[in-house]
């Protein structure tokens, strides 16, 4: 079953305050600190990054009907 244009902005929505909700709880020591996979800005950016390759370039496919490449 395809999502709806509904769905699929009530998922993507959710997930970005989760994540905006979460990276804002950081304080500047937070952000900077290093972990087993970069800091906590690294992992934004990755995010980011995947998200503008990865998934809005499907999320169009799919709203518009047309089969994931």
């Amino acid at each position: 079953m395809k999502p709806t244009k509904e769905q699929i902005k009530e998922f993507y929505g959710g997930a970005l305050k989760r994540c905006l909700d979460g990276f804002a709880k950081l304080d500047e020591g937070e952000w900077k600190k290093k972990v087993e996979k970069g800091t906590a800005k690294e992992q934004l950016a990755n995010a980011v990054g995947a998200q503008e390759e990865q998934a809005l370039p499907l999320t169009r496919q799919a709203i518009a009907g047309q089969p994931a490449s």
